[in-house]
C-alpha cells in the first residue's frame, strides 16, 4: 500500500509521533517515512502536533496523580510545585559559601624559579576544596565526598590561565 499524507498523518496520531511505530503501521522502514516527510513538509507540523498531544496526555495524568490523596504521590506533588510553582516561591535555592560560612577563596599563586625562568602557576584548588566541603555538608555525604575529592581530580591542583582557561601560565621574567 503506497504512502499517502493522510495515512502517515493518521499513523503519527496513533503512535504519538514515534517514527518507528509510524513506519511499522505504514508497512515501510523508518527511512521511508523521513524521505516522504522531505517531499511533504506539511507532515512536520503533524509530527510535532502528535508529539505535543502525547506530552499533554502525560502531563494530564501526572497532574491527576498529584491530586490523589495518597502519600506515594508526594514526590510528584513536590516536582510539580518546583517546576510549575516557581513564581509562587516553590523554587529551590542553594547558597554556596566558604568553609564555616566564610567567603570562598578565589585563587592562589605559586611562583618558582628554575635557571632564571620564573614560572607563575595560578590554581583554584582552594575553591574546589571549599565547594566540595559545602556540598558534602548540605547533602549529608561528608565522608564519601571528602574521600572521593582527595582521591580524584577534585583534590588536585587545577592550573588557571589569564583568560580563565585551565592551563599553566609561564612567564619569563629574567634577572631583575
Amino acid at each position: 500500500m503506497p504512502l499517502t499524507v493522510e495515512r502517515v498523518r493518521d499513523a503519527f496520531k496513533r503512535s504519538y509521533g514515534n517514527i518507528v511505530a509510524t513506519a511499522e503501521a505504514c508497512g515501510v522502514v523508518r527511512s521511508a517515512i523521513y524521505s516522504y516527510m522531505k517531499s511533504h513538509p506539511e507532515l512536520l507540523q503533524d509530527l510535532e502536533d502528535a508529539r505535543q498531544a502525547h506530552l499533554d496526555n502525560v502531563e494530564s495524568r501526572f497532574y491527576a496523580d498529584c491530586l490523589k490523596d495518597d502519600h506515594k504521590y508526594q514526590p510528584s506533588r513536590i516536582h510539580y510545585l518546583r517546576t510549575r510553582g516557581r513564581d509562587r516561591g516553590w523554587a529551590e535555592r542553594h547558597e554556596i559559601s566558604g568553609v564555616g560560612g566564610g567567603p570562598i577563596e578565589s585563587m592562589s599563586t605559586t611562583t618558582t624559579t628554575v635557571n632564571g625562568v620564573v614560572t607563575v602557576q595560578h590554581t583554584i584548588a582552594g575553591v574546589i576544596d571549599q565547594l566540595t566541603a559545602v556540598l558534602a555538608a548540605e547533602m549529608g555525604l561528608g565522608d564519601l565526598i571528602g574521600k572521593l575529592a582527595s582521591e580524584s581530580a577534585l583534590g588536585a591542583q587545577l592550573p588557571l590561565g589569564e583568560g580563565g582557561e585551565c592551563n599553566a601560565a609561564t612567564e619569563e621574567l629574567g634577572d631583575e
